[in-house]
């Protein structure tokens, strides 16, 4: 409705209305139209890999790189229940010519936002304070915010864990082996709940972990 409105009128304007390209945007327009009719994740993929194929299969003896996110690119790994990422579908087709690599990390790597400080019992921890992320795509919740408490692994490195792991890639920054987490997550309703994570050096497809222990 916008963009793509935009660029057909533009085509339409320029006599490309019977153009491969006008023909190309209508398509991705009406991907995009039935992809949010109800999020149909599978279908979304699915769409990504014939779109690629599409457009790699035209080319001759060269190399392209394409930007995708990490869920996307992570050979492996599924969508849904059902559906192979992009990735993983197009390898048995590409073999040893498709590369991947996630880059996602290279965003994460960011500097504290302020530094507050936390109080856990009776001490009280400096706080370096690394923003707040929109978590609305999460049913029942609007956002959270992460801390990272400075020093602090020592006094809580043998408190029990629940088994709620996060992967580094659900952090707004890079998490570090040997440090603690605080993210406080809100609701859509306005409550707050607040969940504290160590990170113990535990890896998941790659990538450093935390998990939720718990406080006395």
């Amino acid at each position: 409705e916008t963009t793509g409105a935009r660029y057909l009128t533009y085509l339409e304007e320029n006599n490309l209305g019977d153009s491969e390209q006008y023909l190309l945007a209508k398509e991705s327009i009406e991907q995009g139209k039935t992809y949010y009719a109800d999020y149909d994740n599978d279908y979304r993929e699915n769409m990504l890999v014939q779109n690629f194929i599409r457009e790699f299969d035209k080319l001759k003896d060269q190399d392209i790189m394409g930007i995708f996110g990490a869920a996307h690119t992570n050979f492996g790994f599924n969508v849904t229940e059902k559906t192979e990422n992009m990735a993983t579908q197009l390898q048995p087709r590409y073999t040893e010519n498709l590369h991947t690599e996630d880059l996602s990390s290279l965003a994460r790597d960011i500097p504290a936002v302020r530094v507050d400080s936390i109080s856990i019992g009776d001490k009280e921890y400096e706080a370096s304070y690394f923003g707040n992320q929109d978590i609305s795509f999460v049913e029942g919740f609007s956002n959270r915010e992460f801390w990272r408490l400075e020093n602090a692994y020592e006094d809580f490195k043998t408190n029990p864990t629940t088994g709620n792991v996060l992967p580094n890639n659900n952090y707004l920054m890079n998490i570090e082996n040997g440090q603690i987490y605080v993210i406080d997550y809100t609701k859509t309703d306005g409550t707050t709940t607040r969940e504290y994570h160590r990170c113990d050096g535990n890896d998941w497809e790659n990538q450093l972990v935390t998990e939720e222990f718990t406080i006395d």
